[in-house]
């Protein structure tokens, strides 16, 4: 063997050992579900009027840091999880990274903490560049109320790690996991629509439908985490039915918030009948998939309705984004289908 081939084999083995690492970490952070976090962004931005083609060109370097700040969030929920259950996760033979020693557990933590990191220093950028605080934006309110404004991207982050990391203890098992998890993808929709008030679009106190709409999204994810939480045993109907009761709640707050929007904003469908039909015959799909994992409550229905109810966020958002921003804002956000379901291929969702 000549020298060039040494070199080439020694360049060939490097590179796959790379791809392995970076496959590695995309399983663990659970790469398919990151692009729901992103619509859930995407999605609280439009109902503030963020995604309007009169405000995009203003605000669209607010919401790409905005959507920044979530992406690390919820890989460094994906890591913590793992971390969390790495002991259970060896005791039922589960193929992830962390219980299989593929990766050290702390490499994992400083991962984890240097996402964190990153999406509070980002969250404190935006309080200091943004277009209201260099004054591009007029703002008549008080002191105190502008700089409450310029420092929700940065509250909403803290709170959403405090969520994530209580979620990721003891208390996972406990009646408050399922509300801890709720609270944190309302979280993400609330820090889309932070994006408005930092922009000066809108005040938090003059959006009832964006409050029902957070409200909503909770109650959805909480309830589909309560059903799931024992998705790898097989059930009882009676706490599975439990859960997915609060999460087809969640759905109809989510169908009805445009109900409750000011007359001044402007929406693209009728908030009634028109949206909540469409709503519902969006979520057609899940509602065959819940009414399946209900009758037969094992681990395979469960996990797959799970997913289900995951991979709908993108649509639900999607949705909510075409009622206050229009076709094509709805259609950036309905694309992230794509990679998502292209990597669910690769990569597990649960």
């Amino acid at each position: 063997m000549t020298l060039d081939n040494v070199e080439s084999l020694e360049h060939s083995l490097r590179t796959d050992s790379f791809v392995k690492r970076i496959h590695l970490w995309a399983q663990l952070v659970r790469i398919p579900n990151t692009f729901t976090a992103i619509a859930d962004v995407l999605a609280g931005a439009a109902l503030v009027g963020a995604l309007s083609t009169t405000t995009i060109d203003r605000s669209w370097p607010v919401v790409l840091a905005a959507v920044v700040i979530v992406i690390a969030l919820y890989w460094t929920g994906m890591i913590w999880n793992d971390l969390n259950d790495v002991e259970q996760d060896r005791r039922q033979q589960r193929n992830r990274p962390i219980s299989n020693n593929q990766i050290s557990a702390a490499s994992a933590n400083k991962a984890s903490y240097l996402l964190v990191s990153l999406a509070t220093g980002i969250a404190l950028v935006l309080a200091w560049v943004s277009p209201t605080s260099n004054g591009s934006i007029d703002d008549s309110s008080g002191s105190a109320l502008l700089q409450f404004k310029l420092f929700l991207p940065l509250l909403i982050t803290i709170a959403l790690t405090v969520c994530i990391r209580l979620y990721n203890s003891s208390w996972k098992l406990s009646l408050a996991g399922p509300i801890l998890m709720g609270l944190c993808r309302s979280g993400s929709l609330l820090l889309g629509i932070s994006v408005g008030w930092l922009l000066g679009l809108s005040a938090w106190y003059e959006l009832p439908h964006g409050w029902i709409a957070v409200l909503g999204h909770g109650l959805y994810v909480a309830g589909f985490t309560f059903a799931g939480r024992r998705e790898a045993e097989r059930n009882d109907s009676l706490p599975v039915a439990m859960g997915w009761s609060v999460s087809m709640i969640g759905l109809l707050a989510l169908a009805f918030a445009p109900l409750f929007a000011p007359s001044d904003i402007p929406l693209r469908m009728d908030p009634f009948p028109t949206y909540p039909i469409v709503f519902v015959l969006m979520a057609f799909p899940l509602i065959r998939r819940v009414w399946t994992s209900i009758v037969d409550p094992g681990p395979k229905s469960i996990q797959l309705a799970i997913k289900q109810a995951i991979f709908s966020i993108i649509f639900f958002d999607a949705i909510l984004t075409l009622q206050f921003a229009g076709p094509w804002p709805a259609i950036a956000v309905c694309s992230l289908t794509l990679p998502s379901s292209l990597l669910g291929r690769f990569f597990r969702s649960t």
